[in-house]
């Protein structure tokens, strides 16, 4: 199988790059030299070292906008966000606030495999579990890049594992409170 995706992936990453537009094209090519890259990798270091300068609590919610320009020079023009969500929530809330979304962010990878591991587990939420992880890595890859801490993003990730967990758990038991079978058993009883 590793074989076949390893072609089918081949095959699709072909087709992929021969219709991707010149300019699309030229853009990955200076990357890391162009003015929105430089703009992205000074914030970064701007933001890493507001993170150093207010490690415990962060300059506080939402507060970057006042912090930035007391405090840096920037030497791109462009906004004043730092195009990271982990920056931005250790900028505005500290090392620990960065640290408590992180263990959110784990969680929802643990609550997925709870609920996979539970014995007769029916499909459905198997695929379920597999969706909301690939989902979040989806979200934790482009947030990387993006500023977004405060948009329901990944906050509803957070609500949809746990209630993906609690449908499981729930499926599971019997209208008695009792463990049964897989959730399809305690329907047709």
């Amino acid at each position: 199988y590793f074989v076949r995706a390893l072609v089918a992936l081949a095959i699709v990453g072909s087709i992929v790059y021969s219709n991707i537009a010149e300019e699309s094209l030229a853009r990955f090519r200076n990357m890391g030299n162009d003015q929105t890259s430089l703009h992205r990798m000074e914030r970064w270091e701007h933001g890493w070292q507001a993170m150093k300068d207010n490690p415990l609590l962060g300059v506080g919610v939402k507060n970057w906008e006042v912090y930035y320009p007391l405090h840096f020079r920037p030497k791109h023009a462009g906004p004043m966000m730092v195009h990271n969500v982990f920056i931005e929530a250790g900028i505005e809330l500290g090392f620990l606030g960065l640290g408590a979304f992180l263990w959110l962010i784990f969680l929802v990878f643990r609550t997925t495999r709870r609920v996979i591991s539970m014995p007769d587990q029916d499909n459905f939420m198997v695929g379920l579990s597999r969706g909301l992880e690939a989902g979040t890595v989806g979200l934790v890859v482009s947030s990387s890049f993006v500023t977004v801490f405060y948009y329901p993003y990944f906050w509803i990730q957070f609500l949809l594992a746990s209630c993906l967990y609690s449908a499981a758990r729930n499926g599971h038991l019997a209208p008695d409170g009792r463990e049964s079978g897989p959730r399809r058993e305690v329907l047709e009883n």
